[in-house]
C-alpha cells in the first residue's frame, strides 16, 4: 500500500534557518521539496556536485584493488589528492614505458652496440648509416657501389649498414633510421626502473584502498553537505529575504511527533492534504515478502500517489509465473541451495538472495506439478505419486502438457480480470463508481460468458438461458451506454463500439501472450530432456573398463555443461517475460499510470 502524506509548509526567520534545517535533518521525516531552480548553476553547490563525483569515482576504483595495510593515516582529502598524484605519475611512466619499448624494438635488429663508439667514429670521418627494408625492395648492387654490412633479417624485413665517408646517407629512396643515443643493454635497463615505478605506485594504490573505509565516510559526508547546500539555496525567500519558507512531505503515521517537536521549538508551520496536482513522494509499506518484490516494481516506474499499489499483486504473479516458465524441480533445487549458501556470506544481498529462494520454491512446486527434474520426466518413472497420476492422465486421454498449456491460459485470465477490477477500483476512488461501470461490465461479462460455457458445456444449464441473458445484457449496456457518464446516449455508443473493438482485439492478444508461460517451461523440459540423451548415449556399460571411465567423465562433462547452458537460457526467459507479462497485459488492464517520486526525508 501507498502510506498517505501530510505536506508541510514552515517559515522560519532566515538567521535561525541553517539551524533549523540541523534540527530537521536530524529528525529525518520530511521529503523536501525544493523549488524549479536549476541548482547545479550555484557555484557552491556545483563545486561540491562534482567533488562528490570525484570521490565516488575513486572509491569505486579503490574498492577493486586488493588493500594493503597503510603505513599512514589520511583524511578523505589527502585521499583524493594521493590519488590523484600516483594517476599522473603513472600515466607519465606508462608513456615512457611506451617510449622505451619502441626504442628496444628499434635496437634489438642492430644488437649491442656502444653509442660513444660511434661517436668516435664519427670525429675520424667514418658515418654509419642504418637502413631496413623488405627483402625483395634490397638491391645486390647496393653492395657493389657502398661498403654494405647487413645486420638482421626479422620476417620480411633486413637491417643493414652503410659505412661512408660522408654525413649524408646514399640515396636508396628509403630513409634511414635513427640511430639512438643509448645501447640496447642500457635502455632495457631503464624500461626495468620504470616498471619497478609501476609496481611500486600499485602498491600504494593498494595501500589507499585499506583506507577505503575513511574514503567512503568522507563520501556520506560530502553528500550531506550537498543535500543541505540545496535546501538552502533551494528555499524560498520572502518579506524582503528576512523568511525563508521551506515545503516538504511527512507520512501522516509520523507528522504527530514532527508537529510536537515544532510546536516545542517555537517553529511555525501550515499543513494540508494533498491535492491532485500535487507530485507527492511515494513511500510503500508491504510485509516482509512482498517488499521483496518491490524492485521489480520500480524497475517499471512507482504508482502515483491516487494509485494502487500493486506491489502485492505483482509479488504473487511474478512468484508463480517464475516457476511456471522455469519449471524444473532439480533447478529449483539449485537456486534455493545457492541462494542459502550466498546469504551467509553475503548478508548486504539479503533481500535480492530470499527472493531466489522464493523463485527456486516456487520452481520446486511447479516442476513436481509438470513433473519434471534435471530434465527427467518423472510421470514416466514408477516413483509413488508421479505413476499413479500419470495413469490418471492417460485413462481421461488428457496429458500433463495439454494440463499446462490450458493453465497458461487460466493463469492469464485471471491476472486480466483482476487487473480490470483494480482499475475499477481506482477510477472509482479517482472519479466515482459511475466512471467505473464501463470496466466493470468487460470484467463481469467475461466472467458470466465463461461461467455460462463451463456450466453449458457439463449439461448444467443450457447456453441460451434467460439468466444469461439479463446479466450479459446488463454488462453490454453498462460497456455502451454507461462508459462516459453525463454524455449524449449517441456519443456513448460510438465511444462503447471502439471501446468493445480495442477490448476485443487487444484482450484476445493479451490472453494468447501467457501461452508463453507454458512454451518456456516445455523448452525448457525439452532441453534437459536432450542433454540427458546426449550424455547417457557417451556411457556403453558393455565397453571395457577403461572405456566406461571415460565414457563416465565424457557424460558427466556433457550434463554438467548441458545443464548449466539449460539453466541460464531459461532463467533469463523467466526472469524476462513475467516481467513482460507484468508490465504490459497486467498494467495495461490494471490502468497503472506510474511517475510516482520515491519518498527521500532529508537526513543524514
Amino acid at each position: 500500500m501507498i502510506e498517505k502524506m501530510q505536506k508541510y509548509a514552515f517559515l522560519v526567520y532566515h538567521k535561525e534557518y541553517e539551524a533549523f534545517l540541523e534540527n530537521l535533518r536530524e529528525k529525518g521525516v520530511v521529503h523536501v521539496e525544493l523549488t524549479g531552480e536549476n541548482l547545479s548553476e550555484h557555484s557552491e553547490i556545483a563545486a561540491l556536485m562534482e567533488h562528490n563525483r570525484k570521490t565516488t569515482q575513486v572509491l569505486k576504483q579503490l574498492n577493486k584493488l586488493e588493500p594493503v595495510e597503510a603505513t599512514e593515516q589520511l583524511t578523505g582529502d589527502q585521499i583524493i589528492q594521493k590519488y590523484d598524484e600516483l594517476i599522473d605519475r603513472r600515466e607519465q611512466l606508462l608513456q615512457q614505458k611506451d617510449h622505451l619499448k619502441k626504442q628496444i624494438s628499434q635496437l634489438e635488429p642492430l644488437g649491442q652496440f656502444d653509442p660513444a663508439l660511434v661517436s668516435r667514429l664519427n670525429d675520424n670521418g667514418y658515418y654509419l648509416h642504418i637502413f631496413h627494408t623488405s627483402i625483395k625492395d634490397y638491391s645486390e648492387e647496393w653492395e657493389e657501389l657502398h661498403d654494405v654490412f647487413r645486420l638482421k633479417q626479422i620476417g620480411s624485413q633486413i637491417f643493414f649498414v652503410v659505412v661512408s665517408d660522408s654525413p649524408k646517407a646514399p640515396d636508396f629512396e628509403i630513409d634511414p633510421l635513427k640511430l639512438p643515443d643509448t645501447s640496447l643493454l642500457e635502455t632495457i635497463e631503464r624500461k626495468e626502473q620504470v616498471e619497478a615505478q609501476l609496481h611500486t605506485i600499485q602498491e600504494e594504490f593498494s595501500k589507499l584502498a585499506a583506507q577505503a573505509d575513511t574514503l567512503q565516510q568522507y563520501e556520506l559526508e560530502i553528500r550531506n553537505q550537498l543535500d543541505f547546500s540545496k535546501i538552502v539555496k533551494g528555499s524560498e525567500r520572502v518579506a524582503d529575504a528576512t523568511v525563508a519558507v521551506l515545503e516538504g512531505w511527512v507520512p501522516v503515521q509520523q507528522s504527530e511527533q514532527l508537529e510536537a517537536a515544532l510546536s516545542h521549538e517555537g517553529v511555525f508551520f501550515e499543513k494540508r492534504a494533498p491535492e491532485e496536482e500535487d507530485k507527492v513522494p511515494i513511500k510503500l509499506k508491504n510485509n516482509k515478502i512482498n517488499q521483496l518484490f518491490e524492485m521489480i516494481g520500480e524497475l517499471y516506474s512507482l504508482p502515483n500517489y491516487n494509485e494502487i499499489d500493486l506491489t502485492p499483486f505483482v509479488a504473487f504473479f511474478y512468484w508463480m509465473f517464475f516457476g511456471f516458465c522455469l519449471g524444473d524441480a532439480g533447478y529449483g533445487l539449485l537456486f534455493v541451495g545457492a541462494a542459502t549458501f550466498m546469504k551467509k556470506k553475503q548478508k548486504e544481498n539479503a533481500k535480492i538472495l530470499t527472493m531466489v529462494q522464493l523463485l527456486g520454491l516456487s520452481t520446486i512446486i511447479f516442476g513436481l506439478l509438470t513433473g519434471t527434474a534435471f530434465g527427467i520426466n518423472l510421470y514416466g518413472t514408477n516413483l509413488p505419486g508421479f505413476a499413479q497420476v500419470a495413469a490418471k492422465l492417460k485413462a481421461s486421454g488428457l496429458t500433463i502438457q495439454n494440463l499446462m498449456f490450458v493453465s497458461s491460459l487460466g493463469l492469464g485470465l485471471i491476472q486480466i480480470l483482476l487487473g480490470m477490477f483494480i482499475n475499477a477500483t481506482k477510477i472509482t476512488r479517482q472519479k466515482g463508481i459511475r466512471h467505473a461501470l464501463s470496466v466493470l461490465g468487460w470484467a463481469f461479462l467475461i466472467i458470466f460468458s465463461g461461467v455460462n460455457y463451463l456450466l453449458s458445456k457439463e449439461g448444467i444449464i443450457s447456453f441460451g438461458n434467460i439468466y444469461y441473458y439479463i446479466l450479459a445484457g446488463s454488462s453490454l449496456f453498462a460497456i455502451f451506454f454507461l462508459n462516459s457518464p453525463g454524455k449524449n446516449p449517441f456519443y456513448n455508443f460510438g465511444v462503447g463500439l471502439w471501446d468493445a473493438y480495442n477490448t476485443v482485439v487487444g484482450g484476445v492478444g493479451d490472453l494468447l501472450s501467457y501461452v508463453r508461460l507454458f512454451a518456456l517451461g516445455l523448452a525448457t523440459a525439452i532441453l534437459g530432456l536432450v542433454f540427458n540423451e546426449l550424455g547417457t548415449k557417451l556411457f556403453d556399460p558393455s565397453a571395457s573398463i577403461g572405456m566406461q571411465i571415460v565414457g563416465i567423465v565424457l557424460m558427466l562433462f556433457v550434463l554438467l555443461i548441458g545443464h548449466s547452458i539449460n539453466i541460464f537460457m531459461s532463467g533469463l526467459g523467466s526472469m524476462v517475460h513475467p516481467l513482460r507479462l507484468t508490465f504490459v497485459e497486467f498494467y495495461k488492464n490494471a490502468g497503472f499510470e506510474g511517475g510516482g517520486v520515491a519518498y527521500k526525508p532529508f537526513k543524514k
